[in-house]
């Protein structure tokens, strides 16, 4: 998979990832997330989430004033 212009060798699996509510009700997402075979190859890139495969099973939206991620069903 090509990352941020570079190449890491690794595994598509599917997984349930839990978003931990501070306010109302935590979501359990069936998710396809990618793990590089190699972690030192990662470096020091930042942790994303991706679009496809995760954040397109939920509704969300960002407060970039508050640092703030709300989510919930579709």
């Amino acid at each position: 998979m090509l990352i941020r212009g570079m190449r890491l060798e690794g595994f598509v699996v599917r997984l349930n990832i839990k978003l931990v509510a501070r306010e109302g009700q935590d979501l359990d997402v069936d998710s396809t997330v990618f793990v590089p075979e190699v972690e030192e190859y990662w470096g020091d890139f930042p942790s994303f989430i991706g679009l496809t495969g995760f954040l397109e099973r939920i509704r969300f939206a960002i407060d970039p004033s508050t640092d703030t991620f709300y989510f919930g069903q579709l």
